[in-house]
């Protein structure tokens, strides 16, 4: 179905100046051309799709999700794969929030 592209791009990677989206693949992978501001150039990329919460990244998000995400809830410095939905650096209460939101969500 139908998807907005700015929510199947990782959060925690910054943000794609100018980005144009050339073609999507079935398999969901999104080849784009981008503007790499800081070398003043334009440059290909090949965005991988997720679901927010797939944490063990296989295309749903699950029970199995959700333990690295309790594993290391409070905790500080945390990364993506830690549980760390929201790319601020810890796991708290609103990367809680975000995967129960994605709770059952697959990439199609």
């Amino acid at each position: 179905g139908m998807r907005q592209i700015d929510t199947l791009i990782d959060p925690c990677v910054p943000p794609l100046s100018q980005l144009r989206i050339g073609k999507i693949s079935n398999s969901g992978h999104i080849a784009a051309v981008f503007r790499n501001v800081p070398l003043n150039r334009t440059e290909g990329a090949l965005l991988t799709p997720y679901v927010p919460g797939d944490l063990d990244e296989d295309g749903v998000v699950t029970i199995v999700d959700l333990a690295p995400l309790l594993a290391n809830f409070g905790r500080i410095a945390a990364v993506y794969p830690e549980g760390d939905l929201d790319c601020d650096a810890d796991v708290d209460l609103q990367d809680l929030a975000r995967l129960l939101s994605n709770f059952g969500e697959a990439l199609p």
